[in-house]
């Protein structure tokens, strides 16, 4: 396990697992092209969440592979993915992924630390939520 935000480089993806029963499929989850990838309630308790704290959350919007928030910190954007695990009742998945500058070609994406801690609050916080595991993405 590592801690969120601990990439070793700066603007690095990451992940984390968690289990909780308390984001059931809703309507807006059987209305997904595929269905499999649920976590809309799950989604939209980050956004609100995230929102309380101070950042700047839109979404959830429906994707292939479950939901997207976008977030804001500051004058940098995040993508935070989240859905159900395949095959899992209630083990949840939440990708976080800074997002370049639209007009930095090559510049380095944010770091996702602010983010990352936030969201970990956000789970740790919650007594619904349990086995919370924080991994570095790609």
């Amino acid at each position: 396990m590592t801690e969120p935000g601990a990439t070793g480089q700066r603007g690095g993806q990451q992940q984390v697992s968690f289990v909780s029963d308390a984001f059931p499929r809703c309507e807006e989850d059987d209305m997904q092209v595929n269905r499999d990838r649920w976590g809309h309630r799950a989604a939209d308790y980050l956004r609100g969440e995230l929102a309380a704290r101070g950042l700047q959350a839109h979404g959830p919007v429906g994707e292939d592979w479950g939901w997207a928030l976008s977030v804001m910190h500051g004058k940098n954007m995040y993508l935070v993915g989240c859905g159900i695990v395949h095959g899992e009742e209630n083990m949840f998945l939440v990708i976080l992924d800074p997002i370049r500058p639209f007009l930095s070609l090559f510049g380095k994406k944010p770091d996702p630390t602010p983010v990352a801690s936030a969201i970990d609050d956000i789970l740790r916080s919650n007594p619904d939520i349990r086995d919370i595991e924080w991994e570095p993405g790609n």
